[in-house]
């Protein structure tokens, strides 16, 4: 026969036990998890300090080098400004032909001089500033294209001023503007 009384007593000691057990255990978890939860935010909050901490220094340098960018292309526009561009680079004595293949190669290494800035501006002020110089190009052969080989360099000189009148803005004058804009935006 099963006695009751041993299995009552054997049922009362084991819920003592595991009340003493989940009397120190208990609060043993509780703390742990508070501790747990401060280490974690507190962890987080020093992750974050240190971003940001790496963003000012980044800031620190990468700034400087972007507005030196804006500014080395801005100093290419004006450079390729056709009346800067001929000044710059006829010599007495050029017919139209040389002072075309002059204005063309120095159009081409300032672009190449400055293809790396694309990293420090937006992909619209650079999709510009690449129009611009296309426009350029393209103005300089089309009026070459219109005049005989062997005619004065003065004369090419004249004929290309005359067609970009035509444009209400020269290519190089929009693409300044959104340059200095993005700039003021930035800084």
């Amino acid at each position: 026969m099963f006695n009751f009384q041993i299995f009552a007593n054997l049922s009362h000691l084991i819920m003592e036990t595991i009340a003493e057990i989940l009397k120190y255990t208990l609060p043993s978890l509780i703390t742990g998890g508070v501790i747990y939860y401060v280490l974690r935010s507190f962890l987080i909050n020093e992750q974050k300090r240190a971003l940001l901490a790496m963003k000012i220094d980044n800031q620190e340098i990468i700034v400087p080098v972007r507005m030196q960018a804006y500014e080395r292309l801005v100093l290419f526009l004006e450079r390729i400004a056709i009346n800067n561009l001929i000044v710059r680079v006829s010599q007495p004595g050029m017919n139209a032909h040389q002072l075309q293949h002059s204005m063309i190669s120095a159009i081409r290494d300032e672009f190449e001089h400055n293809l790396s800035q694309q990293l420090y501006v937006s992909d619209k002020a650079w999709d510009l500033l690449v129009n611009a110089k296309e426009e350029m190009l393209s103005v300089i052969n089309q009026t070459s294209a219109a005049m005989k080989p062997d005619a004065a360099a003065s004369d090419y000189a004249s004929a290309v001023f005359q067609s970009l009148l035509k444009h209400k803005e020269g290519p190089e004058v929009v693409a300044l503007q959104t340059l200095k804009n993005e700039m003021r935006e930035q800084f």
